[in-house]
């Protein structure tokens, strides 16, 4: 029988997560046990986005309003830039008005083409801060 606290070999054991640690961080460093419990208990339920919104320069970290501040700036967590950017450009509608203009005037397939690089720097001065963590890319309202 395999002791089950012991990885089996086709199942390596995790090594802990920068946000695992990070959190272990914010947590030893909260001024209360009531918020350490709180830090701990929000990123339970949201994972690695908390860890990357508790790393923005602007958060308060010993904010009673935690949970609330946190739902009200994540947008979301993406695999790259390119998802999160064509994921942006679906959700405003700018992919099917392009789409629409390009039928509507028989404009040749590849004639018209979004800059990725332009509109995530536009997006990243003016909207969004973008935290890489745990392979993901977790985005939050400016």
């Amino acid at each position: 029988m395999t002791n089950p606290e012991q990885p089996s070999p086709e199942r390596p054991a995790q090594l802990p997560s920068s946000a695992d640690a990070f959190i272990d961080y914010c947590a030893q460093a909260a001024p209360t046990r009531r918020l350490a419990r709180t830090i701990r208990q929000l990123y339970e339920e949201h994972g690695a986005a908390f860890a990357a919104y508790l790393s923005l320069e602007d958060v308060n970290t010993a904010s009673e309003f935690l949970s609330d501040d946190f739902d009200n700036t994540y947008i979301g967590s993406y695999l790259d830039e390119d998802t999160f950017i064509e994921n942006q450009l679906t959700s405003l509608g700018w992919a099917q008005a392009i789409d629409r203009v390009i039928r509507t005037e028989c404009i040749p397939e590849g004639v018209v083409t979004w800059d990725h690089d332009v509109l995530l720097e536009q997006m990243r001065r003016y909207m969004y801060d973008f935290i890489d963590l745990d392979g993901y890319l977790h985005v939050f309202s400016k």
